[in-house]
Parts: structure tokens; sequence; C-alpha cells
């Protein structure tokens, strides 16, 4: 025979944790968090942000962490990524959403790409982020869409060069890719 169990529903107990706590130690996005200079996106994207005017906007790490889910996740979109992101605390937390906080639409994060940033402006910030995690050895290059580092010649004469051309081409496709789903959505919706 079974017996129930006399106690209180556990999915209605409040309790008080922070989400850092529940992300483990050595989660992949944790390693991403810490090799990013989130510093010099900010930095980079100071320009397109007015602190008096308008709505209060997306944070411009939130739409870079984005899109570097969208690259990182086999066959993701913005929208696979953000239907994820809550269900999965550590992509929540790595977004920089706590559990309560509401995430940002498909199309909030659509109008805040469009609206604040060309496509140069954004491939520049995303080749920051791309050279930062390979130098850092965090995401094996070709998951980044770069060339391994055998293939760049590390001591060979122009590394840097080469580094920041394999870093400029895979934050173009990186971008493009992410406009071509977004305005496919868009086109979508004036269609209806």
């Amino acid at each position: 025979m079974i017996t129930k169990w006399k106690r209180e529903d556990v999915r209605t107990i409040l309790e008080m944790v922070d989400i850092d706590s529940l992300v483990p130690k050595n989660h992949p996005l944790r390693k991403i968090e810490e090799a990013v200079d989130w510093e010099s996106v900010y930095v980079a994207a100071e320009p397109f942000y007015s602190a008096r005017m308008g709505r209060p906007a997306i944070d411009p790490a939130v739409i870079v962490r984005i899109i570097l889910l969208v690259k990182t996740r086999k066959k993701a979109t913005v929208r696979t990524v953000l239907r994820d992101a809550s269900d999965s605390l550590a992509m929540r937390w790595f977004i920089g959403y706590c559990l309560s906080e509401k995430l940002p639409s498909v199309s909030a994060v659509s109008s805040a790409i469009s609206e604040r940033f060309d496509e140069a402006s954004l491939v520049r910030i995303m080749e920051g982020v791309f050279k930062d995690l390979y130098t850092a050895k965090v995401i094996s290059a070709t998951s980044l869409g770069m060339p391994t580092k055998a293939k760049l010649r590390p001591r060979a004469a122009g590394y840097e060069d080469r580094l920041n051309d394999a870093c400029n081409a895979a934050a173009k496709r990186a971008v493009r890719a992410v406009l071509r789903e977004l305005a496919a959505k868009k086109r979508a919706k004036m269609a209806v």
C-alpha cells in the first residue's frame, strides 16, 4: 500500500535563494562570463544609448549575450534562446535576469537591435567578444566559427591580423544570422 506523505506541497513553499548559488561553479556559461570583458561592450555601445531620452532600453550586454547564445547553441534562434532561458537557470543567470523577472520578448530584442545598432557597430562589439573567448580558450574555435590555432599559426608573422580577420568574419556571420532571423520574423508579422 502506498501512503501519501503528510507534509506541505513543496512546490508552494517560499524560499529565499540567490540564482548564483543555483548555477554550478564549473558551468560553461560561468567560464564565458569570466573570459569576456563586458566593460568594453558597454564602452562600445555607449554612443547608441541615451540616459535622458526614450523608454528604458535592454542592456547592451544582454543583447550581446543573447547573440552569443544563438551562435554557440546548435540550431538556435533568438526565439529558442529566450524560450530555453525561461526554463534554464544557467541561461537566465548568464543573460542577467533573476528568477521572477520577465525575460525580454523577441520583438523587444529585435527592436533594440534594429533601432539602436547598425550592423557594423554590432559586428565590432561581437568581434571583441569573440576575440576574448578565443584567446581565453573557453569555447572551441569551431563552435565560434573560427579557424583553429594551428591554422592561424600563432608564432608566425601577422598572427594578430589573421586573428582579427577571423574574429571579424565570425562576428559578421553571427550578427547577420540574427539579423536575417529577426527580419524574417518582421516580414512574417507584416504579412499577417
